[in-house]
């Protein structure tokens, strides 16, 4: 028998594959269809004669396409798949026109080649990890893979597969095989990582503003202590107070944010994203906390005296820009 380019186009050849086809795409089901099937089978074998071999392996496709159980397309597409190097795959088209050949010569012909590639054939064996969870997957090349009693051993073209194994709480584990021709290759599947959780933000430190301390009642005075003094010493008191309370509760924030910076950032002052916003948040306060305590401590030093001073001491009050100023009548 002569070869031309991989796919046997000898006399006695052509006329069983002619054959074979008309048997199989005989007139049940949809006739269109398999008119069709047959005329592209034909055609096919044409361009096989012409040595026009890619034309011919789209046609014996087509064809299949159209008659599934047409044995001719099978032996022929499987001349195709083993020229372009897929053995498993013509392996596979060989045995299932084996089993569809009502004609005994064709039955002989598609098992004989069958034994002839079975040695090339290339085979992966992919081993469940042990112990690993039940709801384990595998996928190979995108597709899942049953693994199955069988051990998920599959017969493959040669070539390079990417295998996935997935479980719940794992990371991906990926694998890239290459299989030869012949090869029988087991491969042991391991889980990947267990994942860790992600840590859970900290809550913002929440400040309570602890309460003015009470100021000392007013002295009675002769009048109705509504004078002038005791007035003034009341409101700069209270400016005093509110500043004070101010001062501190932000002296406690600074401090806090004080800690959180020396927790997220090193020797170097570099910092994670919670240094940085406790940095970004202490500057201002940092500002802030002394000026007010200091404001608040000038205003009740004020207010005390001017709340015991007697208004017939002859003591003016005098509000200034720069502050309470007191003097002494003539």
């Amino acid at each position: 028998m002569s070869v031309t380019g991989g796919l046997p186009v000898s006399a006695p050849w052509l006329a069983l594959a002619v054959v074979a086809s008309l048997a199989a795409v005989g007139p049940a089901g949809a006739q269109d269809d398999r008119t069709r099937a047959r005329e592209l089978f034909v055609e096919g074998r044409r361009d096989v004669a012409r040595g026009d071999l890619e034309a011919a392996c789209d046609k014996f496709a087509r064809s299949h396409d159209l008659a599934p159980e047409a044995v001719g397309p099978l032996l022929n597409l499987a001349d195709c798949d083993e020229r372009a190097g897929k053995v498993a795959t013509a392996w596979r088209r060989l045995a299932r026109a084996a089993e569809l050949a009502d004609d005994e010569a064709q039955r002989a012909y598609a098992r004989r080649r069958v034994e002839a590639l079975a040695d090339r054939v290339p085979w992966l064996t992919l081993q469940s990890p042990a112990g690993g969870p039940a709801e384990i997957t595998v996928e190979r090349d995108g597709e899942p893979v049953d693994l199955g009693d069988s051990g998920g051993r599959r017969a493959l073209d040669p070539g390079r597969y990417i295998i996935v194994v997935r479980a719940s709480g794992r990371s991906d584990r990926r694998y890239e095989i290459d299989l030869r021709e012949g090869e029988d290759r087991a491969a042991v599947l391991e889980l990947g990582p267990a994942l860790t959780p992600a840590p859970a933000p900290s809550p913002e430190p929440s400040f309570s503003v602890p309460p003015p301390p009470p100021l000392p009642p007013p002295r009675a005075s002769r009048d109705d202590g509504s004078g002038s003094l005791a007035v003034a010493g009341w409101v700069v008191g209270g400016v005093g107070v509110a500043a004070l309370t101010v001062g501190i509760a932000t002296g406690i924030a600074v401090g806090v944010d004080a800690g959180t910076y020396d927790d997220h950032c090193d020797a170097q002052d570099r910092c994670d994203a919670e240094g940085l916003a406790a940095a970004e948040r202490g500057k201002p306060l940092a500002v802030v906390s002394p000026v007010m305590l200091a404001l608040g401590l000038v205003g009740i030093g004020v207010a005390l005296p001017l709340l015991f001073i007697d208004d017939d001491a002859g003591v003016q009050v005098a509000f200034t820009p720069q502050g309470v100023t007191l003097g002494a009548a003539f």
